[in-house]
């Protein structure tokens, strides 16, 4: 599960939940890499208030994502 805020094309990811049966299986790793493609694909920007997901980003920095990514 992801949580999230839209405003003005802004799309603040704030919380990412996955159920403890299905952790340590990558799932959280695929959902933010869903998302951040979700952006990307809808020319919107995000904002990373998750810390997982803004540990992801900082762990693996890609190119693509470096003009989507906002504070």
């Amino acid at each position: 599960m992801l949580q999230y805020n839209l405003q003005h094309g802004v799309y603040d990811l704030y919380h990412t939940f996955v159920p403890p049966e299905l952790r340590g299986d990558g799932v959280a790793r695929v959902l933010a890499e869903k998302v951040f493609e979700f952006v990307l694909s809808t020319d919107g920007k995000m904002k990373l208030s998750c810390s997982y997901l803004d540990h992801m980003n900082k762990k693996n920095p890609s190119s693509k994502y470096a003009d989507v990514v906002v504070d």
